[in-house]
């Protein structure tokens, strides 16, 4: 076990990060009022956010697990690029949430262990039972559940305050994570057995 961190490498890494998502750069940093909540709530907060941060990178490690999968089972090209391009999503993810819970004064001690962060599958599953079990926990079951929490959270947040934006954002994000698992599954459907 060590302590959760995120860092960049920056450089033309970054950029090329940037480039394929600009969603960082127009959001209102540096707007969130602190002193407007007691030291409860913000370090609530910081809780939340900073756990946020785990389940947004332990999302890209699922979708990174699944593209291997995808490309495994011959899944269409379509479908693992999309796949692919989720996991790009959740790294902008981590950034996003990382950067808010810096707003809101730091993240809490966070325990995680990177080296169990993938999901286990069924061992000696072909690829596409494997393909489709993590799309049905990642995709059909967890992005799915994600969606109306994150709505609720947003609905709560500040209109047009750095969480309502940064949540609206998630959101949008969210749902076609949620829809990849039964887009595989249509595809799949007469391959299982």
């Amino acid at each position: 076990m060590s302590q959760l961190e995120v860092s960049l490498l920056s450089g033309w890494t970054e950029r090329r990060m940037r480039a394929r998502r600009p969603i960082v750069d127009d959001l209102p940093w540096g707007t969130f009022e602190a002193d407007l909540f007691t030291e409860p709530e913000l370090l609530s907060a910081r809780a939340a956010w900073t756990n946020g941060i785990f389940t947004e990178y332990a999302s890209a490690a699922a979708f990174s697990q699944l593209v291997t999968v995808f490309l495994e089972c011959g899944a269409p090209v379509d479908l693992t690029a999309t796949c692919a391009d989720i996991v790009v999503d959740e790294m902008a993810h981590v950034e996003l949430v990382s950067r808010v819970v810096m707003e809101l004064g730091g993240a809490v001690p966070f325990d995680v262990d990177l080296e169990t962060i993938t999901q286990l599958t069924t061992p000696d599953a072909s690829p596409i039972f494997r393909a489709a079990e993590l799309c049905v926990t990642t995709s059909c079951v967890g992005e799915s559940l994600s969606v109306p929490a994150m709505r609720k959270s947003r609905a709560n947040a500040e209109e047009g305050g750095l969480l309502h934006q940064v949540l609206d954002r998630l959101v949008r994000d969210e749902g076609p994570h949620a829809q990849l698992g039964m887009q595989f599954l249509s595809w799949a459907g007469d391959r299982l057995t």
